[in-house]
Parts: C-alpha cells; structure tokens; sequence
C-alpha cells in the first residue's frame, strides 16, 4: 500500500476502510508506506493498520522470504517541505542495511522524490499520490494526459531511471470532492519475475 489510505474526519468514518484491509489475503503480509494525509494522528494510525494485519514500513526495511529466496521491502513517510530532498532521503536510507543481491521494493509516497532517491537504493519503486494525475485524459492503459503530467511530475505508470523502475498507480481514491476527471481509478496487480 502506498499511503493515503484516507483523510482524516471526525468520528469513526473510517472503519470501512479497516474491515477492508482485514479482510485481504496476502501470503507475504501487506506493507505500506504513509502518505501525507496519513499523518493527523500517524501513531494510532499505524496501531489499528496492525491490528488488521497491515505493517506501515516507516523509514524501515524488511526482509521476507518468497518461494525459497530473499525479497527486501522497504518503506519510506511522506518527505514534507521541498528543500534538499536528496539529503533527507540519503540519510534515511543510510540506516537501512547495504544492498546485496536480494532485490528490493521501495514503497514511496510521492512519485516526485524518484529523481531525488540515491541511485541503485532499490529496484523497483512503488509510489501513489497523484491519483493518475487526478484530472486528464486517459489514452489507454499506459498512457493520459494530465495536468500533473503536463507539468512534469511522473503521474501514472512505468518510469525508468539508470536500473531503477517506479511504478505510480492511479489508485481509487481521490482529494476533495470525491470524483475523478477523465482519469479512471485502478487496482494495480504486478506480475515479479527475476531477470
């Protein structure tokens, strides 16, 4: 899960959410990273994620074992403020163990900090955030134009840098009112395989 579950109201809103977490069947647990709307109250967030079986990843790394081999999962809070991103992101990583040859899934929030992640940190990135761009035309599975597209952010889909991969899904949710644009929820499904 790549954070913004949802945003924070009164009351006890949220407990949809929670029966539906817990009612997923992961055989490798489910992991999360938290997203910006995510952090009214991040503590009791985190608390009840884990009583239905979910593990929000913050700035940490674990390893799991998958069909007889080691796969590193890692998860990164959302990166408040702009300034000198890189740095913060480094030294944040900087706990996590060196890279050795179990590949790794870096789940981060905010697709716009993929060119700001220390080179080779992971191999693949998972990021959400932008909601496909929110506000677009969609022009099939792979492709749209978004307003945040058009202005440069990675929105939706594949994005390459050096050996690294990030995927930013278009999710289901949305800000504000609750619609979307153009832009067609989704329910992402990665196929893995070695190389």
């Amino acid at each position: 899960h790549t954070g913004d579950f949802l945003t924070h109201r009164a009351g006890d809103f949220d407990a949809p959410l929670y029966d539906a977490l817990a009612a997923i069947g992961a055989p490798h647990g489910q992991w999360a990273c938290l997203g910006n709307h995510d952090f009214d109250d991040p503590e009791r967030f985190t608390a009840r994620l884990r009583e239905v079986g979910v593990t929000a990843l913050r700035d940490r790394l674990v390893t799991l074992p998958v069909n007889g081999t080691e796969l590193e999962v890692g998860g990164l809070d959302f990166t408040f403020g702009r300034d000198d991103r890189a740095a913060q992101l480094a030294g944040r990583l900087t706990r996590w163990t060196p890279r050795g040859t179990a590949p790794r899934i870096l789940l981060n929030h905010d697709p716009s900090t993929f060119a700001a992640l220390p080179p080779g940190c992971a191999d693949l990135v998972l990021s959400g955030h932008t909601h496909g761009g929110h506000i677009g035309l969609q022009l099939g599975r792979d492709a749209a134009i978004t307003v945040v597209g058009l202005a440069g952010l990675p929105d939706q889909g594949i994005f390459r840098r050096d050996a690294m991969q990030m995927y930013v899904t278009r999710c289901v949710g949305f800000y504000g009112y609750p619609m979307r644009v153009g832009i067609p929820p989704e329910i992402a499904l990665l196929v893995l395989r070695p190389a």
